[in-house]
Order: C-alpha cells, then sequence, then structure tokens
C-alpha cells in the first residue's frame, strides 16, 4: 500500500449529536453518515462538503450501505431505503437486526441473534426468506456481515466468524473460525479475504483492542498471518485492489498501513481527533480514507492535490445556481432613482417637475471649511524636502529598512504602539489594531529589509508568522513561559542532545533562540518542519507535552521530570444500565472546560458526561455514564476551552467570566469543591499567568498569546509584542476573543519557579568529539575534518560557512502594468556546514541528508551536485539536520564566536539565533557607506581587492569561503592595529568603481 497518505481535509458535525456510522459510496465521490439522532448525511469531494441530509430513523442509525440507486440505513425501526437527494423511496419495519449487507443492487441481507433475513428492493422492501443457522450457538448474536467473493461472512459476538453461502446459508467451512478471545469490534472482506478486529482479556480481566488484527483466506482455507498494530487494532480494511494490503486504526488515532506478503513494508500516521473514533472505510479505487469520530470527519488520500470540482458531482443532481439580485437603497444616493425598477404607470409621476419649477434661489452655501483645513494640516506636514509624511494614523506597514537608509534620518522614528494610541476600534466593536493579524511585507531584498523592530520595542521576542500554522506561534509563547516547560526541555536536552529526541530538541532550540534574541524576531520553522503537522490550539498543546513526555521516557528512559508539574490526578467512574461499575485512576495534562464562565471551570474539576463504548459485563456496545472528579492538581494547570460558542453575560455576571485566581478544595474523597473568585481561599490557589485566544476579524482567523512576565502583562501577536494594561488582558468578555486555552500557576509555587539556565553548565559536547554518519557512504569519511580530540577544548573562535539548495520557489503577483509584487520567498534547505579553527583546520564538514525535494543545487554557487544529498546515492557520509544544527549550537552555547561573511542570512536559515558579540560579519567590516553607499561587497572580490587572490573559480567550496573569511578577519585586525584600514577601504573602493566591483578576469 502507498505510503504517500496525507490528510486532504476534515470537517465538523453538530456537537449536539454523535456519529455512529460512516461508509464511502462507490458509485459516487460521496461520504455517508449516520449519528445518534437517527439522521444520515452526504459529503463531497476531499473538502468535505455538505450534499445532502435527512432523518431516516427515531433511533441511532447502525449501518448504511449504497446500491446504485438507493442509499439503505439500518435502525432499530428497520430498514429505510432514500435516494442520494434525500427522497424516500420505501422502507421495512421488520427489517431488524444488529448487522447489514447489500448482496447487490436489488437485495440486502440483515442479521439478528442466530438468524439471517433476505429482502429485495425493487420495486419496494420485501422480505423474500429468513434463515437460521444452526452452528452458531444459543447465547452469541450475529453482529457483522461482510460478502466474501460470491459467500457471506458472518461476525458473531463471541469473536468467531461463519462463512455461509448466499442462498441457502450453508456453512462454508465445516467449524467457525474462532478470531478473537472475545467481541468482535469490526469485519471486513475483500475477495477471498477476510479481516477483523476484536477485543481481548488481559490482567485484571480488562477488555483492550486485540493487537493482531486476523486474516483468513476462504478459497486457500487457512488462516493467514495477521496484521499486527502494537497500539490495538478497532478497525481493519484490506485494500479493494490488493487484499495483501490493509490499513489498520488503532484507538489511540494510528493509522498502520501493513503487507501481509512483507513485514517490513509498515508506515504509520497519526489521526489528530478529539473524541471517540467511530470508524473507517476506504474508496473503491484504494487511494481515499475515511475516518470518523464522534464530532468529525478526517478525509485521508494518497494524492493530496483536489481534483476539478465538476468531476465530483459525477451523476449528482445539484441545485441550480441562482445569483441574487444587488441591493439598491431607494435613499442612496450614489445610484440614480432611474436605476431603479418602477411599476406600470399611464399617469404623469409627482417627481416629472417641469423646468419653470426648478430654482437655485435659496440653496443652502455649500460648507468648505472641513475641506480647507485638512489641506492646511497636509500642508504644514510637508518636509524640507518638499514630501508629505503620512500622519501615523494612517499608517499601516513600516517603511522597509533600505528605504529608511535611502531617505534618511528624517524617515518614522516611532513605533506600532505610537500608531495605537488613538485607535478607537475598540469603543466601536472591532477588533483593536494590536490585536489583528500582522502579516510580513517583502521588497526586492526579501524578508531582511523588513522592520520587524516597527512591532516590537521589548525585550520579549516574538516570532515569524507561520502560513502552515497560524496557532503554534501563541501556544510555543505560552509554553515558553511556563517555567517549568521551559526549564526541564532545554535541561534534558542539554544533558541528551546525542539522543534521538527530535521535537524536544527542535522546541529547546526554538526556547533558546526567544531568550537569547531579547527583542529581536526569531523563527520556528525547523520545529514547524519536524512537527509536520496542522493542528488547533488544543491538539498542538496536547501533541507537544504529551511528545516532551515519551521521548524523554523512551529516549532517557523513567518518568519524565515534567510530569509531576503539569499531570493532574483523575477519578474516573463508569457506570452501565446493566449495573456495571468500574472504578481507575490516570492523569491527564489539560482540564476541559465547556465555556468561558466559572461555572464551567468548577465544573471542569467534576464533570459527568457519557460515551457510547462496549460494557465489560453485558459484553454490549451502549451508553455509559462517566464520572471523573480532580483527585490532586498539579502545580501548573492547563485548562482548555472548546470549540463552542462564548456565553453571553448581563452587565453584572461580567465578574463571572474567566477568573484572575482561583481555589480548588479537595475534599470528600478528592471531590473538587467550589471556584472561589477571590483572593481569600483556604485551599490551594491558582493565579491566572497566560492564556491562547483565537482573533476572530472577518475572515482572518489567527491566535495570539497573553502572558503576565513580573507584574506587567504582554500581548504576543507574533512578531508583535507589545505590553497592554491589565483591563484588556482580563476583560474576556468581546466577542472577537474567543479563549482556547488558559495557564494557572499554584500561589505557593509561584516563588520557587524560577527560570533556570543551570544547563548549560551540564551540556553535553560529545556530538563534536564523535562521527554521526547516518547515510550516504558509510566507509567514508565525511571530508578532510578532524574532529575534537578527547582532550581538545572547544575553540573560542571559528570561521563557519554554510551552503543551500533550493527547496520551494517564490511566490508572487505579477500586474498587468509589469511592476510585481513578492508574496512569499523563496525556501532554503541547509545543504553544507563547514566550521573551521582559528588556524585554518577542518573542525566540522557536515553535508546535510535531503528530506524534502529539491528544486535546485545551485551547483555554481554552493558546490553541490545532484545526488550528494541523496542517501542512497551520495559518495559522501550524510548526516541530519538536527546533527548539523545542534552542533553549532553547542559551540554557540560554550561561548564560541564565529567569524564569516554575511552570517546573518546563514543563521537565518539554519535557524538558529547568534547574538551580535559572537558572531563577526567581514561583509560588515569592510563595508564603506561613505564611499560605497549601501553596497555589500562579495567575497571573492573582497579576497582579490585584498590579497589579489582568485578564489571561487570553479563551483564554491564551502570550507574555501570559510577561510577566506577567517583570512579577511585576520587582516582587518592588522589594519586596525596600524590605523590603516580607511587607506584600504579607500583602495578596494577605487578598484570597485574601475571593475564595477567584479573580479578582472585573469589574463
Amino acid at each position: 500500500m502507498a505510503s504517500n497518505w496525507v490528510e486532504t481535509g476534515t470537517t465538523a458535525v453538530s456537537t449536539s449529536v454523535r456519529l455512529t456510522c460512516v461508509c464511502y459510496d462507490p458509485h459516487n465521490r460521496l461520504v455517508w453518515v449516520g449519528d445518534t439522532a437517527g439522521c444520515v448525511r452526504s459529503f463531497y469531494g476531499p473538502l468535505l462538503l455538505p450534499y445532502s441530509s435527512y432523518v431516516a430513523h427515531t433511533s441511532p442509525v447502525k449501518c448504511i450501505q449504497v446500491a446504485e440507486k438507493y442509499v439503505l440505513s439500518l435502525g432499530n425501526d428497520g430498514v429505510k431505503s432514500y435516494r442520494r437527494s434525500g427522497v424516500q423511496e420505501s422502507s421495512s419495519s421488520s427489517a431488524t437486526g444488529d448487522a447489514l449487507l447489500l448482496l447487490n443492487n436489488s437485495e440486502f441481507l440483515v442479521g439478528f441473534n442466530r438468524r439471517v433475513k433476505r429482502f429485495s428492493l425493487e420495486p419496494r422492501i420485501n422480505e423474500t426468506g429468513h434463515f437460521t443457522i444452526d452452528q452458531i450457538p444459543e447465547n452469541v448474536r450475529i453482529t457483522h456481515l461482510g460478502l466474501c467473493a460470491v459467500n457471506v461472512a458472518i461476525g458473531l459476538s463471541d469473536g468467531s466468524v461463519a462463512v455461509v453461502e448466499p442462498v441457502t446459508f450453508d456453512m462454508i467451512l465445516p467449524q467457525l473460525i474462532k478470531c478473537h478471545t472475545d467481541a468482535l469490534i469490526d469485519l471486513n472482506c475483500r475477495k477471498n479475504m477476510i479481516a477483523t478486529c476484536g477485543l481481548c482479556k488481559r490482567k485484571f480481566s480488562k477488555l483492550f483492542p486485540d493487537v493482531f488484527a486476523t486474516c483468513f483466506d476462504v478459497r486457500a482455507k487457512k488462516q493467514l498471518p495477521p496484521f499486527t498494530a502494537s497500539s490495538g487494532a478497532s478497525f481493519v480494511r484490506l485494500h479493494p485492489k490488493s487484499p495483501n494490503h490493509a490499513v489498520v486504526l488503532s484507538p489511540n488515532g494510528f493509522l498502520t498501513f501493513l503487507d501481509n506478503n512483507d513485514a517490513t513494508n509498515v508506515s504509520m500516521r497519526q489521526v489528530l481527533f478529539s473524541s471517540n473514533i467511530v470508524g473507517m472505510d476506504i474508496n473503491s479505487i484504494g487511494d481515499c480514507l475515511i475516518i470518523a469520530e464522534e464530532n468529525r470527519l478526517h478525509h485521508w488520500s494518497t494524492n493530496p492535490v483536489i481534483d476539478n470540482m465538476d468531476s465530483l458531482y459525477g451523476g449528482l443532481t445539484v441545485p441550480t445556481s441562482v445569483t441574487p439580485l444587488p441591493y439598491i437603497a431607494v435613499d442612496d444616493l450614489d445610484v440614480p432613482l432611474s436605476y431603479i425598477g418602477l411599476p406600470y404607470f399611464n399617469q404623469s409621476l409627482l417627481s416629472a417637475w417641469s423646468p419653470a419649477l426648478l430654482f437655485e434661489t435659496g440653496m443652502p452655501v455649500p460648507d468648505w471649511s472641513e475641506v480647507k483645513s485638512s489641506l492646511v494640516a497636509q500642508s504644514h506636514e510637508s518636509s524640507k524636502t518638499g514630501r508629505h509624511r503620512r500622519r501615523a494614523s494612517s499608517l499601516s506597514v513600516p517603511k522597509f529598512l533600505s528605504e529608511k537608509e535611502r531617505l534618511g534620518t528624517e524617515t518614522q522614528s516611532y513605533a506600532f504602539v505610537d500608531v495605537m494610541k488613538n485607535d478607537d476600534s475598540a469603543a466601536k466593536g472591532k477588533v483593536p489594531k494590536l490585536w489583528r493579524q500582522v502579516h510580513i511585507h517583502y521588497s526586492k531584498f526579501g524578508v531582511d529589509d523588513f522592520d520587524f523592530s516597527f512591532y516590537n520595542s521589548t525585550q520579549y521576542s516574538g516570532l515569524e508568522t507561520l502560513s502552515n500554522n497560524p496557532h503554534c506561534n501563541a501556544v510555543l509563547q505560552l509554553l515558553r513561559w511556563c517555567i517549568p516547560v521551559y526549564n526541564n526541555t532545554l535541561k534534558a536536552f542539554a544533558e541528551n542532545n546525542y539522543r534521538d529526541l527530535k521535537l524536544t530538541g527542535e522546541l529547546a532550540i526554538v526556547f533558546d533562540m526567544l531568550a537569547k534574541a531579547e527583542g529581536h524576531q526569531c523563527r520556528a520553522a525547523n520545529f514547524m518542519d519536524t512537527l509536520q503537522l496542522e493542528m488547533g490550539v488544543l491538539s498542538l498543546l496536547q501533541t507537544m507535552i504529551q511528545t516532551l513526555f515519551s521521548e524523554f521516557e523512551s529516549e532517557i528512559g523513567g518518568d519524565s521530570p515534567l510530569r509531576k508539574y503539569l499531570e493532574t490526578k483523575v477519578r474516573r467512574k463508569e457506570y452501565g444500565p446493566c449495573g456495571m461499575q468500574n472504578l481507575c485512576e490516570s492523569k491527564i495534562t489539560t482540564l476541559t472546560a465547556r465555556n468561558t464562565s466559572v461555572l464551567a471551570i468548577q465544573a471542569s474539576l467534576s464533570r459527568t458526561s457519557q460515551e457510547h463504548a462496549y460494557c465489560i459485563k453485558c459484553r454490549k456496545v451502549h451508553q455509559l455514564a462517566i464520572s471523573e472528579t480532580v483527585l490532586e492538581p498539579p502545580p501548573v494547570l492547563f485548562v482548555q476551552i472548546t470549540e463552542e460558542s462564548k456565553v453571553k453575560h448581563s452587565a453584572h455576571e461580567k465578574d463571572k467570566l474567566i477568573p484572575a485566581h482561583f481555589g480548588i478544595n479537595i475534599n470528600n474523597g478528592g471531590s473538587g469543591g467550589p471556584i472561589k473568585p477571590s483572593l481569600r481561599c483556604d485551599d490551594d490557589e491558582y493565579i491566572l499567568q497566560g492564556y491562547v485566544s483565537e482573533v476572530q476579524n472577518e475572515d482572518e482567523v489567527h491566535a495570539v498569546a497573553v502572558i503576565k512576565i513580573g507584574d506587567q502583562w504582554f500581548l504576543f501577536n507574533d512578531f508583535l509584542v507589545s505590553p497592554i494594561s491589565e483591563h484588556d488582558a482580563l476583560d474576556f468578555s468581546p466577542e472577537w476573543k474567543k479563549i482556547r486555552l488558559l495557564m494557572y500557576y499554584q500561589r505557593d509555587m509561584m516563588q520557587q519557579l524560577q527560570f533556570d539556565d543551570s544547563w548549560k553548565q551540564v551540556l553535553d559536547t560529545r556530538m563534536l568529539y564523535e562521527n554521526r554518519i547516518i547515510s550516504g557512504n558509510l566507509n567514508q569519511p565525511l571530508f578532510d575534518n578532524e574532529l575534537l580530540k578527547t582532550d581538545e577544548p572547544i575553540p573560542e573562535l571559528v570561521a563557519l560557512d554554510a551552503e543551500f539548495v533550493l527547496v520551494k520557489r517564490e511566490l508572487s503577483e505579477l500586474f498587468s502594468d509589469g511592476s510585481k509584487t513578492l508574496i512569499s520567498p523563496k525556501k532554503l534547505g541547509l545543504a553544507r556546514i563547514s566550521v573551521l579553527r582559528d588556524d585554518e583546520s577542518v573542525l566540522l564538514d557536515d553535508r546535510v541528508e535531503s528530506t524534502q525535494p529539491i528544486l535546485d543545487y545551485f551547483t555554481a554557487y554552493s558546490g553541490v551536485e545532484p545526488g550528494d544529498l541523496d542517501k542512497n546515492n551520495s559518495k559522501y557520509g550524510l548526516v541530519s539536520r538536527q546533527t548539523a544544527t545542534r552542533r553549532l549550537w553547542i559551540l554557540l552555547n560554550k561561548g564560541s564566536k564565529f567569524v564569516g561573511h554575511a552570517l546573518i542570512n546563514d543563521f537565518r536559515t539554519i535557524n538558529i539565533y547568534v547574538p551580535p558579540s559572537q558572531f563577526i560579519d567581514t561583509a560588515q567590516l569592510y563595508r564603506d557607506k561613505d564611499r560605497n553607499g549601501f553596497r555589500i561587497l562579495g567575497l571573492k572580490f573582497l579576497i582579490w581587492a585584498v590579497f589579489g587572490d582568485h578564489v571561487q573559480t570553479g563551483n564554491h567550496d564551502s570550507v574555501q569561503d570559510a577561510q577566506s573569511a577567517l583570512r579577511l578577519y585576520r587582516r582587518y585586525e592588522q589594519l586596525m592595529a596600524t590605523n590603516s584600514l580607511d587607506d584600504t577601504l579607500a583602495d578596494i573602493s577605487a578598484k570597485g568603481q574601475k571593475y564595477n566591483f567584479k573580479v578582472p578576469e585573469d589574463k
């Protein structure tokens, strides 16, 4: 089965009902679902757009089968037949049971207890026969039906499967096939293959999904090796064209793609779900999967490209699109009255005045005072050069850095917060400009020309906007200012950076960048490339925290130290209508509240709910009552707010919104006591330290973080960081502000929790001493580099150069007048990093294995040939991007100073922040604004102008470039010592003017 499965669409259903079943339409590009209210719905295309919906039953829908003309659904009131458009054809109240199977376009079967009934569809649903299968024990009932070639496979409640002939219902096999030790969960048939999922008993007599999805070949009459899912198998689907391939879905959302002929051909994906998974199906071609949870559908495909929507309809009936006529108000002065249609008339109208009745005498004199005052104000704003500066109130984006340098000091010197002083958007019920989504604007010089300092005048750094996940930056900022997460992540990574801590490592580097940058913008590009998933706020936070736990425990061993700070101990009770009671204790990382009221947060401490689940006592699937009570709250408490609409409060109830502090009373064996929004709490008191909010501004939705640092509240809106008042921070009443995540600190722990940089003392440096080749030519050393010896200290000064390849082209908008606007710049991937000691010996020379398609190698500039970064064909030993980046990160935190040419661009693309005090850029050392303006001289020209040498005569070599930068730095020190730098700069400028700043060709 193909391994390139990706999620191409998802859609949410109403939270008042839950889905019960799902199936693909084999004749159209439709997905059919049923819910607990008896409603049947359909969605079309990869985007899962709604097509039709109708109420078919008064009870939950158990199963759906789709024929060429009809859609059959099974409920407690029988089988209903509908057209795809929602028009009912027929029904049968006698066709009741637990399983439904469509034999062909005119017949179907219904199974109940030990019997099977056959029905015809034409002209109406009529019973044509019923059969009792004596081989099925009396205390066992039919739960599943499947069509296995020309036979019928019957799944039973004891975990067995019977195969019968569809006419007489005689057993094909002499005995039942025992597939599982307990109940059957799912059954799927393709050609002669049968695959099942079931339950098995483990210790303490608890039932869990079996890790094996059994497989049986009816034609060969033998059991095949099972499909294995380490997390348990809840649903299985065989590939329609190759039954040896299967996809297995686990209860925790893991999709496992398996090959029965090749046990090593396994790939896994993670489905991000927020409720119980109720079903899965694969289409008739085998290139699309649909996964249903209780309140959401997920569409997966091997082809992420969305087809032409016209092809999605097929033979479907679609409504005629009618463009509504534009509404024109009668009092709209911009539209002439003749544009508005009038009814038929045969008499003169009142408005038909003759010219003799029209007079100008007595008309009011026009008032030009406002126009004149605005013109005078604009004339007073003119500068000495005759230019008119824009007023701060009309400013939307800052000037580019190159534009500010060109215009000099008379350009804007104010910041974005100055523009906000007269912002009255909040008074008008609109989103304040400070909270709106900010965008990066690109000049011909790219993103480096954008003035980020205009949006941030604080000492706290923001994050550049990420187009692939608008929620990531806000969650990252909240976790960065969560002291236990910050301290433990950096300490765990510092001590174990040589281990495979992918997400932990990237998160630690982001935290370190934000701490070192001190107000400069940062990027989380490498972190997002590692995450590679688009998630909402809640899924993102849970994924990060759970990955921090799992990576620490799987790679390092033992419980993660973070658990004692973040995990909440919860007691869970389950009750069934049959008298079943089950008591257990678990731990969760976040509490869930339904809305932003105090009562909702109180209810999250002790809540009850209902789940449609399997009962371990009566072995049936029915509603279970669930009671969850907090037993032991953690020092840091995360509360997530679900997707429900904001609760409207009256004026005297505004103080009952999200509390800035509350107390938790744990008594009576751990029952959640009332929340007290008061500072006088006798029990554990929690103080609000930050939250993540979604901001809805017209069609734009993005997330911001509001965090309390010291005694001041700050707004983190991507790269816009600004202090805000406590009133604005704690005002949760605006409709555009939808709180998604809250972070509380326990008051007793607030004085104990302090940011700790002691991780630098335990920083493991073995990556600088060990070879880390993972692919390519494993028998050949990387290059002529010499890693640090055991007794060799880390050098204080190193030369650095990096080479890159193109992995994504720039996106530009071209206008009819020939002008072009850059929408998003090109994306470069790290190809090679060379680090030299101060004696010009090579310390590191890492070629980085490519994990993305390379569009251009830039061979003439990078020296990287096609195939050099291919793990299968490279003649060099390759390292991972994480290894190359972590080595630089270790050198940085061990105090090494970097020397190179145009290093700012290299650091940005590598995605690591180096403080200005720790790098020396030779491009800036030899920059002469008085003679050359704002020109940045190239390395090749500088080497020729200063030394008379020729470098980069062929393809670029990063080792040679690093050596050249080190030579330029040494010469610069000599020139400064002899006070001859200005003469050298004058000579360089003269040569540049003569040769147009290019190296003359060798004669």
